[in-house]
């Protein structure tokens, strides 16, 4: 009872100071830093109060021991590449009681130091930006980015989400103080959730991101032969591939049906798709893959183009990863990236378009605070009722996480479109698609 008494309380004063930050409502200094204060160490004291169950990092510690018994990984189920596996190596090479201490530390970590680590990448893609938040903005954003459930059930299963966060965010930032080297390294770390990895090497386009591409092939190709022989690779990324397939099978962990009662932690459009009414699983992944590949298209042409600037073209990538394939809730710290940005622009830009990037940073909020018990429950209704008003929810409300990960992208693309084309917020609404 104190838990959740402690933590809605947290919850409420930490989103309350965000919003206000990002409606660009004054509120005193030491207000915002007395709230930013109360929803870190609530955070902390949280993690600490809650019993580690560690589910995740459980199964990265068994699948070292798997490793140092020279057995076969994929055969457990694995799903991440062969490059993860010298991590799972070191994980697995200590107890276990350690290992839970020592991820929850590193995990909480990395979420207290997220958003301002994402605020030098996008200072450092974009050296003359006009736009900074201060110290003050920054802990208030950390406060209510920590205290969402997207972080907080990710560092209460043992996530690698926080972590491969860091590892993008350090190879954007390595990028921007032209050390492609560094990218290529950091990139490679980051393949051992490669889907949430994929999309930002759209942004890896110019000649001096070359020697990022080079360095990465082999840093990549050095993490699969530490722990696999070059005669047994290409047999264990069939089976990744095949792990990952079943994964997403009809009542499966990642099954965006119903028959998977955690579905609602699903992000994707074939999660939105299925819940418009399309059954046919073919027609689903058909369709999914080409509204990745048209939203893909349309992202590569604006970045290709230099339609945006750096820092935005970061942002809207990281909304596209955000719904790249599929991802769970714990994922959504790589949305990160553009709540920083959309919320400083917010604060410095003015008339529509700052409305528009205070819009983006609140579906950022909104998704990072996504109500897993509310939709859940909803679930148990929606499915098989009938009427208009129960079709509705079950297409705008169940899905709505992923809604408004693309609402979020399009009124960042719109707000940047109207700034460079000053001709009005329809025609630049009209103008992002």
């Amino acid at each position: 009872m104190f838990n959740q008494i402690l933590l809605y309380a947290a919850e409420f004063l930490a989103l309350a100071a965000a919003v206000a930050l990002v409606v660009g409502v004054r509120v005193k200094p030491a207000l915002a830093c007395t709230a930013a204060a109360v929803g870190c160490l609530s955070f902390a004291l949280l993690t600490y109060l809650q019993e580690p169950p560690g589910k995740d990092v459980r199964i990265f510690w068994d699948t070292g021991r798997t490793l140092w018994q020279g057995g076969d990984p994929y055969a457990d189920k694995c799903i991440n590449p062969p490059t993860a596996f010298p991590l799972y190596l070191g994980l697995a090479a200590l107890p276990f009681p350690v290992v839970l201490a020592g991820w929850t530390v590193l995990s909480v970590g990395l979420g207290l130091t997220l958003v301002v680590l994402a605020q030098r990448v996008l200072q450092a893609q974009e050296r003359e930006a006009k736009w900074r938040l201060s110290g003050v903005a920054l802990a208030v954003l950390t406060s209510a980015a920590v205290l969402s459930f997207a972080v907080r059930y990710g560092v209460e299963l043992g996530q690698i989400a926080l972590l491969n966060t860091a590892f993008i965010f350090a190879a954007l930032h390595a990028q921007g103080r032209g050390r492609p080297g560094w990218a290529g390294f950091w990139l490679a770390l980051a393949t051992i959730k490669i889907s949430l990895m994929l999309p930002f090497l759209v942004l890896f386009h110019r000649k001096e991101d070359r020697k990022t591409w080079l360095t990465l092939g082999v840093c990549t190709l050095v993490l699969c032969l530490a722990c696999t022989s070059g005669m047994d690779l290409p047999q264990r990324l069939r089976d990744c591939l095949h792990n990952i397939g079943e994964l997403g099978g009809p009542g499966r962990i990642n099954d965006y049906s119903y028959l998977n009662q955690n579905n609602i932690e699903n992000f994707g459009f074939d999660h939105a798709l299925f819940r418009l009414g399309v059954r046919d699983r073919q027609t689903v992944q058909a369709a999914q893959l080409a509204l990745l590949a048209l939203l893909g298209c349309w992202i590569g042409w604006n970045v290709v183009r230099n339609h945006w600037s750096p820092a935005a073209a970061c942002a809207v990538v990281a909304f596209y990863a955000a719904v790249f394939l599929y991802h769970r809730v714990y994922d959504m710290s790589i949305l990160f990236l553009p709540l920083v940005y959309a919320a400083g622009r917010a604060r410095t830009e003015r008339g529509a378009p700052r409305w528009l990037f205070a819009l983006s940073a609140l579906s950022v909020l909104a998704v990072l605070y996504l109500r897993v018990g509310v939709l859940r429950s909803l679930t148990g209704v929606v499915p098989g009722a009938e009427g208009v008003a129960y079709r509705l929810l079950e297409a705008l409300v169940l899905p709505y996480g992923t809604w408004l990960v693309v609402f979020g992208m399009g009124c960042l693309a719109a707000a940047e479109r109207l700034l460079r084309e000053p001709a009005g917020v329809g025609v630049a609404l009209a103008r992002v698609a």
